[in-house]
């Protein structure tokens, strides 16, 4: 049970529900001219942080490129999150979801998955840890259209 009281709560935490702590003062930063080359069709994750401490300033988006001369329309942008085992998709962090995206020709979007917030501390037991996945799949659900992106992240 102490688990998944952890679970939940890193979840809140992640998608900025969870509260933030009267103790933590957190310096704000940019959240969305981080550059990237695109070079290869396919999602990445950017972030200001892979390791987490208390007072920083957490974010998470993904950008999706597509350097090619086709335009994807409705594209399943799906974005999960494993924590301690427990998969969470994303756009509303239940267990089966994702978004329908079209990407332009010649193009990069960024999609905001976790809109900042300050990283307070947390009491998350045993778990220290979640793994993010993003893929972008064709629009029967039939295979991944590009490079997928994985990213984990820690936290004290």
């Amino acid at each position: 049970m102490k688990s998944m009281i952890s679970i939940v709560t890193v979840c809140l935490a992640v998608t900025g529900v969870f509260a933030q702590s009267d103790r933590v003062s957190c310096e704000s930063g940019s959240t969305s001219t981080l550059p990237i080359t695109c070079s290869e069709l396919g999602v990445r994750f950017i972030m200001p942080e892979y390791r987490i401490q208390e007072g920083d300033n957490y974010w998470c988006h993904v950008w999706i490129c597509n350097p090619t001369s086709e335009t994807y329309d409705r594209l399943a942008l799906f974005v999960m999150m494993d924590v301690g085992g427990a998969v969470y998709f994303w756009p509303d962090f239940s267990s089966y979801d994702y978004r329908e995206v079209s990407v332009p020709a010649n193009d990069a979007l960024r999609v905001v998955i976790v809109p900042s917030f300050c990283w307070s501390g947390l009491e998350t037991g045993l778990i220290r840890s979640a793994t993010w996945t993003a893929a972008m799949l064709s629009q029967d659900l039939d295979h991944i259209v590009g490079e997928i992106s994985v990213a984990e992240i820690s936290w004290n």
